[in-house]
Parts: structure tokens; C-alpha cells; sequence
């Protein structure tokens, strides 16, 4: 497994890469410690990621943990969230993963595959925009964030 270094995700970061191979490589949020989860992105991240490998080749996605943790504020919304867009039309909203509750899978699956050969990975930090959730009043447990690693899909 490679990791991949954006200068962490910063509110700059974005950045296209290249699926050439089948050895997984890895984005994650900024401050991301997969080992003990101290550490914490900061309000305000946002980062865009498109992967793209070959004409009539897929992509394949996965969470890997054990930490995982996007900040909800009080009850079950999603205020910061990563999203994938793995449809051939990139266009359409993907499913979005938040909060606390776990590294997330795919329903019931460990990967998820595009359908072509591009998919958008897409990390917002900026909500809710009031005064509050910029300090540290927001504790870094809320904050973890994530780490994300694709390759290129089996043919």
C-alpha cells in the first residue's frame, strides 16, 4: 500500500490521479493517525480527488480503518462528509459517509467499483459556517477523518 501526500487535505487541495496499476495507493484527510485516531482534519477542509485510469478499465475504492469520523453536530445529519461519485455520469450525487459509526462499507461490501473509468472522491469540511464550529469547542473526536484506498478494478 502507497500512501498518497497532497500536502495533506488542505482547503487547496485537489488533484487528479492516475489508477495504473493494481497495487493500492491511499488519500486521507489532514492529521489522519490510522493507529490511535489523535488527530483531527481541521473546519474548513475541502478536498477533491478524481481518479482516472484507462478506457474500459474500473476503479475499485475502499475505506480501510480503524478509524473513521466526520463531525454530525447533534443528531443524524451529515454536516461534513466524504462523497464518491462512481457512476459513468459524474454528474450525479454519489453516496456520502459521516459521522462516527465505524469504518463504512459499501452495503454490506467491503469496495466499491466504478462504472466507467473515472470516479470523484470528494471531501467537505466547510458546513455549518457559524462562529462555533471554528474553535476547538468542537473536539477532535468529531474530526478523525478518513483514509482511502484505490487501484485498479480486477478485469
Amino acid at each position: 500500500m502507497v500512501n498518497v501526500t497532497l500536502t495533506g487535505c488542505s482547503p487547496t487541495s485537489s488533484g487528479v490521479l492516475h489508477v495504473r496499476s493494481s497495487r493500492e495507493r491511499c488519500v486521507s484527510t489532514r492529521n489522519y493517525n490510522q493507529t490511535d485516531g489523535d488527530g483531527a482534519y481541521r473546519h474548513g477542509d475541502k478536498c477533491n480527488w478524481l481518479l482516472k485510469t484507462k478506457r474500459r478499465r474500473k476503479i475499485e475504492v475502499r475505506f480501510v480503518g480503524p478509524i473513521f469520523g466526520t463531525y454530525c453536530g447533534r443528531g443524524p445529519s451529515c454536516y461534513q462528509w466524504v462523497e464518491i461519485k462512481y457512476k459513468k455520469d459524474l454528474t450525479l450525487r454519489g453516496p456520502r459517509f459521516c459521522c462516527n459509526k465505524g469504518v463504512p462499507d459499501f452495503n454490506g461490501k467491503d469496495k466499491l467499483t466504478s462504472e466507467g473509468n473515472r470516479m470523484m472522491v470528494l471531501f467537505n469540511a466547510e458546513y455549518p459556517l457559524f462562529a462555533k464550529s471554528y474553535s476547538r469547542s468542537v473536539p477532535d473526536y468529531y474530526r478523525k477523518g478518513f483514509k482511502l484506498c484505490y487501484r485498479l478494478a480486477p478485469k
